[in-house]
C-alpha cells in the first residue's frame, strides 16, 4: 500500500503564514459540528453502526472537539465508503492554522473525498507535540466511514514535514500517497515508506521550498519511488486567490 503526505520543512515554521491567516483563535470551549448545518448529510445512514460517542455528520465543514482523537475539522462527501485525505496544517498547527489551511486548500467541495484537517491545542507544534494520526485515522472510519484501503496523508509547511518525517513512516502501512509542499528528509530511510506514492508541490515564487521540494523529489526517485514534481505558478509559500494547484492536487490522489 502507498501513502501521502504534504508537509513542509522544520525550520519554516516562523515563515509559514497558515497560522496568522485565519481569524480563528485556540478554540477552546468549542463543540462539535459548530460550523451551522445540523442535518445529517445521509452518507452513514444504514452503512455502518457508529459507536454511541460519535458526534453525528453534519453538512459543510464540521468541526469535532469532543472526541478522543479530536480536535480537528472534516468534510463529508456523498457516500460512506469514500477516500480519505488527513491534510495537516502549518505554522503552529493551531485552530488558526487549521482554519487557513483549509481556506487555503479547499473549498467546500470534498470532490467525493473525506477531508481531515487536525490541529493541537498545545504550543510546541511541530517539535513537541503533533496531531493524533492512527487514533484519528481510526476514529474517522468509525464514526463516519471511508475507504481504509484509500487513504492519502498531506500536509503544508510545518505539516508537510511531519507527513514526510513522523506520520508517513508511521503510516506507511495505512496510506496510500504522500503530498508535500514542500517537504526535506531529516534522515531518509527507504524501508519506512513501503511503497508509497508521493506528490511534491511548492510554490514557485517560493525559492527556499521549492529547492526542499525538488530535493526530496530527486531523492525519491533515487530510491525508486514513484515522485511527482509540481511547481505552482505565480505562488508563493502559502495559496493565494489565484492559486491553481487544487486540480493537480485532486488528480494525484484521483490516479491512486
Amino acid at each position: 500500500m502507498s501513502g501521502l503526505v504534504v508537509l513542509l520543512a522544520l525550520q519554516a515554521c516562523d515563515a509559514d503564514s497558515g497560522g496568522g491567516a485565519d481569524a480563528e483563535d485556540s478554540g477552546a470551549g468549542d463543540t462539535a459540528g459548530d460550523t451551522g448545518d445540523t442535518g445529517d448529510t445521509g452518507d452513514t445512514g444504514g452503512v455502518f453502526d457508529p459507536p454511541d460517542w460519535c458526534p453525528p455528520a453534519t453538512a459543510g465543514r464540521q468541526e469535532v472537539t469532543d472526541t478522543p482523537a479530536s480536535p480537528y475539522y472534516i468534510l463529508h462527501p456523498d457516500v460512506a465508503n469514500a477516500p480519505i485525505v488527513l491534510f495537516l496544517p502549518g505554522g503552529p498547527g493551531d485552530r488558526g492554522s487549521a482554519g487557513a489551511t483549509w481556506t487555503a486548500f479547499f473549498d467546500e467541495d470534498s470532490r467525493g473525498y473525506r477531508i481531515v484537517v487536525p490541529y493541537v491545542t498545545e504550543a510546541g507544534y511541530p517539535q513537541t507535540v503533533v496531531p493524533p494520526s492512527a487514533g484519528l485515522l481510526d476514529e474517522v472510519l468509525a464514526c463516519f466511514g471511508g475507504d481504509p484501503g484509500r487513504v492519502h496523508l498531506a500536509g503544508h509547511s510545518n505539516g508537510g514535514y511531519l507527513a514526510y518525517n513522523v506520520f508517513g513512516p508511521e503510516l506507511a502501512d495505512r496510506i496510500i500517497t504522500i503530498t508535500g509542499a514542500p517537504a526535506y528528509f531529516e534522515d531518509f530511510r527507504q524501508a519506512d515508506f513501503g511503497t508509497l506514492a508521493f506528490h511534491n508541490a511548492a510554490g514557485a515564487e517560493d525559492a527556499t521550498w521549492l529547492a526542499a521540494m525538488e530535493g526530496a523529489h530527486e531523492t525519491l526517485l533515487s530510491k525508486g519511488f514513484e515522485s511527482q514534481l509540481t511547481a505552482w505558478a505565480a505562488t508563493g509559500h502559502t495559496p493565494g486567490p489565484n492559486w491553481d494547484g487544487r486540480e493537480g492536487m485532486f488528480a494525484f490522489w484521483d490516479a491512486h
